[in-house]
């Protein structure tokens, strides 16, 4: 039932921005065209004004929004006002395209600012919805400062969510741990998958890279732990940072290689400067994609120290994937998000999370233990292969949407729909 299916997915945003966001969703969408269905895009206000014309990426048409008002729209004296009206907006859009497109799905992705109006468009057109939860809107506003644990806004974002969630016709999660929270909160297990993040380990050969990384940061003959990424406070940069001022008095020859940007940018090269590490600890900033596979190829160990919060503990990276898929070494913190990705000492190697004086230890102890990296790493890579490769996770797409179709025909009849008409 699947093949040549019209999926009209609606993102946040998407290429040609380079976030683990964006990565997921274009891996998606190859696949899911390798695998015979038909994607097509739709991206919110939040991608940027690019106009209302399609355009194409990699094969693939991305439809944009543009309305200004709602990006410029500052107002801040009402619970989520300006959200409300995003979502109005996008309902609309939604509906436009989807006709447009003869859609026999929506794929909305999180978050809800996308999931709530696809729901709408999508009983005002008479096809089903499939909603894709990547991180719970709630908690990544509190992370950025935005609302508060219990606050007003928290728990009404957290109730429209999960009202969603109960009203979809499918929802997909991408780890255990957000499944487990959609359960919790009264969601049918039999109405959730999980589909987790991967890689497709072609696009991550170091065998083209080269050592211009090295040579620019003067790491030949050094022991390189790296980080890349966006440097969100919950990644726990600084602990690493503070970890550094230990390791780099045991082991003089590592180097710490920090590579990304974000909302910890400022305080982070506080925190080297006034630890005197800028020999030991190297911030290369934002670097182009292109740059990227060098800066892998430069790099031993690569550590994700992420901080013992909600979100870490119920949502997965991708960057650790990344890393085990070219068998560079992986340690992280034991939080939910990370464990449910490394086994500890088998594929990698997790301290307890938002301890410094752990974090020093297992850094310590991996650097000393050069002997057993050939071995983690290779079982790492084998992990990455057999069960975080895209090619074997997005084929679960196709049984998603045929059991939402049949489900849906079932009790609204095989009559078209009308985004079909």
């Amino acid at each position: 039932m699947s093949d040549s299916l019209k999926i009209l997915h609606i993102l946040d945003h998407s290429l040609p921005h380079r976030t683990g966001y964006a990565m997921r969703s274009s891996s998606i969408l190859k696949f899911q065209q390798l695998a015979g269905l038909s994607p097509v895009v739709l991206t919110s206000p939040r991608h940027g004004s690019a106009g209302l014309l399609p355009d194409f990426i990699d094969n693939i048409k991305y439809h944009r929004s543009d309305d200004v008002a709602v990006q410029n729209d500052k107002t801040t004296w009402l619970p989520l006002l300006r959200e409300q009206r995003q979502m109005h907006y996008m309902e609309r859009r939604i509906c436009e395209v989807a006709r447009q497109e003869r859609a026999d799905i929506i794929h909305a992705h999180s978050p809800s600012l996308n999931g709530i109006p696809a729901w709408r468009a999508a009983r005002r057109l008479g096809i089903p919805v499939v909603y894709e939860v990547r991180a719970f809107w709630e908690d990544a506003a509190v992370d950025q400062r935005k609302f508060t644990p219990g606050s007003l806004k928290y728990r009404l974002s957290r109730f429209l969510e999960t009202r969603l969630f109960q009203r979809v016709d499918h929802v997909t999660a991408i780890c255990e741990g957000l499944r487990a929270d959609l359960v919790g909160r009264g969601v049918a297990p039999q109405n959730i998958s999980v589909i987790p993040n991967g890689v497709n380990p072609d696009d991550f050969d170091l065998s083209e890279a080269t050592d211009a990384v090295a040579r620019k940061y003067q790491l030949t003959g050094k022991r390189v732990l790296g980080f890349i990424g966006s440097f969100y406070r919950y990644e726990g940069l600084q602990l690493l940072i503070q970890a550094m001022q230990t390791v780099s008095r045991y082991r003089p020859d590592a180097r710490l290689l920090l590579v990304g940007s974000g909302e910890m940018d400022s305080a982070i090269a506080d925190d080297v400067r006034q630890l005197g590490l800028e020999q030991a600890v190297i911030l290369a900033g934002s670097r182009p994609h292109s740059e990227v596979r060098d800066f892998y190829a430069a790099m031993d160990i690569l550590v994700y120290p992420r901080l013992p919060e909600r979100i870490t503990n119920i949502v997965t990276p991708l960057k650790p994937l990344e890393a085990m898929a070219m068998q560079k070494l992986v340690v992280g913190s034991n939080v939910g998000g990370i464990s449910e990705l490394v086994e500890d000492e088998q594929t990698g190697f997790l301290f307890e999370a938002g301890s410094c004086d752990d974090l020093v230890f297992t850094l310590l102890k991996t650097l000393n233990e050069t002997d057993r990296w050939p071995a983690v790493t290779r079982r790492a890579q084998e992990y990455v292969r057999r069960q975080r490769n895209w090619s074997e996770i997005v084929p679960r797409y196709c049984d998603v949407y045929d059991r939402t179709l049949r489900r849906w025909r079932a009790r609204h009849g095989w009559k078209l729909p009308a985004a079909r008409v």
